[in-house]
């Protein structure tokens, strides 16, 4: 190699250098781009608690207001739960706000309108009633059933007893009607005899002897009595039990599965 050529390359590596510090290296273009970080996905925040049903077990009375029984027995399965249209609590009318048993308040009361469910069957009363096992026979033989909301409990309690007809009440089970009374009728069906009590009469939408299939409206919720109750509906249950004839049992265990089939939900027992 020539000492010309040697000058060459010197000068050709010397401008490169320049190039390279003065101009900068390659274009954005041929840059490679940074890697980006990868996507962190915000998880969900977490719902809201469950305000579903809930209820005390069979027997679990409100403290001094009678002696429960504990029985597991389901009397009546797979019915329907007898109110179709609302949402429905059971709870003590005697012993619950607007009773006369000293709850306080009125019957139109959040309170009376709120899961847990409570069971009042074999609740003290004053005259006698028998039953099947309640340890007492002074005794409150069915159970008590609040519906609808605290703008439809004001709104009937400002109506009269025919005008109830917001609330129904629908047949648990096939059978036919039994009974017809002043302020009651019966169904029977086979083996089992359903009491309904406090319903609007004057809209009764049955017939004594008239034949009803399950989920069929028979009635409406209201106050019906000898002098007006509370609107509520009181459901006595008797069974045929070991073939001796019908007895008062418990209907509170056989509407919890009802009302459970009827939400799409198992509640939750709670206690004290």
């Amino acid at each position: 190699m020539t000492f010309r050529t040697q000058i060459e390359m010197v000068l050709i590596a010397l401008v490169i250098f320049i190039l390279l510090v003065f101009v900068g290296g390659p274009s954005g273009d041929d840059v490679p781009a940074p890697e980006e970080p990868p996507l962190v996905v915000e998880p969900d925040p977490d719902p809201a608690p469950s305000v579903g049903f809930s209820y005390y077990d069979g027997g679990d009375l409100i403290p001094g207001t009678g002696t429960g029984v504990h029985d597991t027995e389901i009397y009546a399965p797979g019915i329907v739960f007898p109110i179709s249209n609302r949402e429905a609590y059971l709870n003590s009318q005697y012993f619950n706000p607007g009773g006369a048993g000293g709850g306080g308040g009125t019957q139109c009361t959040a309170a009376n309108f709120t899961y847990p469910w409570r069971d009042n069957f074999c609740e003290t009363r004053w005259s006698d009633r028998a039953t099947y096992n309640c340890p007492e026979i002074q005794v409150h033989r069915g159970v008590d059933i609040r519906a609808g909301t605290l703008d439809d409990c004001t709104t009937m309690a400002g109506q009269t007893s025919a005008q109830h007809t917001q609330i129904e009440i629908v047949a648990p089970e096939d059978g036919y009607i039994s009974y017809v009374g002043n302020y009651s009728f019966n169904l029977r069906a086979g083996p089992r005899l359903y009491q309904f009590l406090h319903v609007n009469m004057t809209a009764l939408p049955v017939s004594e002897f008239e034949e009803v299939e399950a989920g069929q409206v028979i009635g409406y919720l209201s106050n019906y009595y000898t002098a007006p109750t509370t609107l509520h509906l009181h459901l006595n249950l008797q069974a045929n039990i070991n073939e001796e004839g019908f007895q008062h049992v418990s209907p509170y265990l056989s509407m919890v599965k009802a009302y459970e089939a009827k939400i799409g939900e198992t509640g939750m027992v709670v206690h004290d």
